[in-house]
């Protein structure tokens, strides 16, 4: 059993709110960085801690409207005084209404926490240098880019077949662009067409890869979220 909470431990995490989510995937990391601006209109003199897995940490942080982003499995729900889990509320949510599911899952655990999203931001802040940094890492030519994603590593019924990436790769290469892919394992399809596979060692190289871009073509909805975020001309 729980002790009492104590009028000094009240008032010492009275203003402070825990929004927090036990798992990935990463887009939906990524887009739980719409909700926080609308937290702070509400009150900006609360104290707002976002949890996500660690691996995760990255895509979560550097958000003007956060004051801490913390690992999950460390955090303490008794150091706040109000906390918020959205693991399962677009779970939830998708089952009782599907198919008819109009919601975006950033309203979605909105919602849950009594909270309407006028905003939708992201504020996903790459500095210019560190994308300008990436941008050396693409060998164009002085050519526009296309970030393209064809494969991903969530579920493989989602892939484009190996001949289908090459006939979009070489229509893009047709019309003067230069493309790219980014992957944790090289992938053929990219060498075969003359194109520039680049590895990404970590989540900040990743978003750096998906800012240097002028263009982007995804099947991967991470980068897809991630590029909406940062206000790439998009295919998803």
């Amino acid at each position: 059993m729980e002790k009492p909470l104590s009028l000094k431990n009240f008032w010492l995490r009275r203003n402070r709110v825990l929004v927090r989510r036990r798992v990935g995937g990463l887009g939906d990391v990524i887009m739980h960085r719409m909700l926080y601006e609308d937290f702070k209109r509400i009150d900006p003199t609360i104290e707002l801690t976002s949890a996500a897995p660690e691996p995760m940490l990255d895509v979560a942080r550097d958000h003007p409207y956060l004051d801490h982003v913390v690992n999950y499995a460390a955090v303490n729900t008794r150091d706040y005084g109000v906390c918020y889990d959205t693991t399962t509320r677009c779970r939830v949510y998708e089952a009782i209404n599907a198919p008819n599911c109009t919601l975006h899952r950033s309203d979605i655990w909105a919602e849950s926490c009594g909270v309407e999203l006028l905003s939708h931001e992201m504020h996903l802040q790459i500095p210019e240098e560190f994308t300008a940094t990436c941008k050396r890492h693409i060998k164009s030519g002085g050519r526009k880019t296309v970030l393209f994603v064809p494969f991903t590593s969530n579920g493989t019924e989602k892939n484009l077949s190996e001949t289908q990436a090459l006939e979009i790769i070489k229509g893009l290469q047709a019309r003067g662009f230069f493309v790219y892919g980014i992957h944790k394992e090289n992938q053929p399809v990219f060498s075969e067409s003359g194109s520039e596979s680049i590895m990404t060692a970590d989540l900040r190289t990743w978003l750096g890869m998906i800012a240097a871009a002028d263009y982007v073509v995804s099947i991967d909805t991470a980068v897809f979220h991630a590029a909406g975020g940062l206000k790439k001309p998009l295919v998803g």
